[in-house]
């Protein structure tokens, strides 16, 4: 058997560092009480500070096994036992300190070796008030069990506050091997997505697909729930587990306009304004277009257009916050919409001061690409002879 899960190895420093002040104190504080005998007691306060030390140093070694390391803070009872035959016996005030070995076993070991320390205490206890006690009266019985049920007590009570932070530490760890593992299926089947541009039957086969991404979606999102609500003060953890569910529900929008686009025979078209939709895009996503000069330049004779209003909506909104995260440091953006071609096809250019060029693959540019085609129009990107990028979206005008 080995041992459990250790703690944080800076805490069992603290942890050690404190021991050490605390034996200092002690030996400054009661250094007038008369039944202190010196320098025995300064000796045995040194050789149970380096006891301690010495088993805390070996329980952090994964290769000890319990039984060995129960033996280890067994020796441990045995220098405070040493400890207190220089400071009265079983009358000193100093028998506090088998608390020292109780934590150390509650913060190091499992409940079996907490149980056997437990009782070793005990049993020493119970001998050194035999052997120093000149007779076994009732009041000597009375100190005895006094001690003995505090010290279990306090056995008890640090167990379980210690097991429980190591149950939650194990839960913590888990989830986030669950949550790496996740992120690596999504990254695995967005590059297969990004790489299934051409394939003849894309509604198929991207059921399947949404299907297994949302599930992995599902408990990344509800795993970042429960974290929030385990943990509300933590800004450090929480900032993570933000961007985590951020990054999830960002994924979850790709998936359902897949799901729409892919699912429906046919878009669902009614007369609409492009020009108020464009403004519309710029309003709501004002929040990602902080620090950047956003317009919309509406060309004249532009009609209404026989598109989905829901699917165009989501691509102009789609473009506005590609063109928002290309100019991080800010810029501006320009939205211009053109009647072409005779009249027979509507341009709407997003142009921007960016320097990255949108990649053909990604999987929002591609979505954004697909609900044009399904309309009849296009989308493309380039970049300005000026600077900047310009991505172009066109529509035809039905009559």
């Amino acid at each position: 058997m080995r041992l459990p899960a250790a703690p944080d190895v800076s805490l069992a420093f603290r942890y050690e560092s404190l021991v050490s002040l605390f034996l200092v104190a002690l030996s400054l504080l009661w250094r007038g009480d008369p039944d202190l005998e010196y320098p025995g007691f300064l000796l045995s306060l040194l050789g149970l500070l380096g006891v301690n030390v010495l088993a805390g140093t070996v329980l952090r070694l994964r290769r000890v096994p319990s039984w060995a390391g129960a033996l280890f803070v067994l020796g441990n009872c045995a220098a405070v036992t040493w400890t207190l035959s220089f400071s009265g016996g079983y009358r000193s005030t100093f028998w506090v300190l088998y608390l020292i070995p109780i934590y150390t076993v509650c913060l190091l070991l499992g409940a079996r070796e907490v149980l056997w320390v437990s009782l070793g205490i005990a049993a020493l206890n119970g001998a050194m008030h035999m052997v120093w006690a000149p007779e076994i009266a009732g009041e000597i019985w009375l100190s005895l069990v006094l001690k003995t049920a505090i010290l279990m007590a306090g056995a008890f009570s640090v167990w379980r506050v210690a097991d429980k932070e190591r149950r939650t530490a194990a839960k913590i760890r888990r989830q986030r091997v669950r949550l790496s593992a996740l992120a690596d299926r999504v990254v695995k089947a967005e590059s297969y997505l990004q790489g299934c541009e051409r394939i003849a039957d894309v509604g198929l086969v991207s059921g399947g697909v949404v299907h297994d991404l949302r599930n992995p979606l599902t408990v990344i999102l509800g795993t970042t729930d429960v974290l929030l609500e385990e943990h509300p003060k933590r800004p450090d953890i929480r900032a993570d587990l933000e961007r985590i569910r951020r990054c999830a529900e960002h994924c979850s929008r790709i998936l359902s306009g897949f799901m729409d686009l892919f699912h429906a025979q046919e878009l669902s078209a009614s007369p609409t304004d492009i020009h108020e939709l464009v403004r519309e895009a710029l309003a709501v996503n004002a929040g990602a277009l902080k620090g950047i000069q956003a317009e919309a330049v509406c060309g004249p004779g532009v009609p209404k257009l026989q598109v989905s209003r829901p699917h165009i909506e989501r691509v102009l909104a789609d473009l506005v916050r590609s063109a928002a995260e290309r100019m991080p440091e800010g810029g501006k953006l320009t939205v211009r919409t053109a009647l072409e071609g005779d009249g027979r096809w509507v341009r709407v250019a997003f142009e921007d001061t960016g320097s990255a060029l949108p990649e053909s693959r990604d999987a929002g540019f591609y979505l954004s690409r697909e609900i044009a085609k399904k309309h009849g129009g296009g989308l493309a990107a380039d970049r300005r002879p000026e600077g900047g990028v310009a991505v172009t979206l066109t529509l035809p005008v039905k009559v």
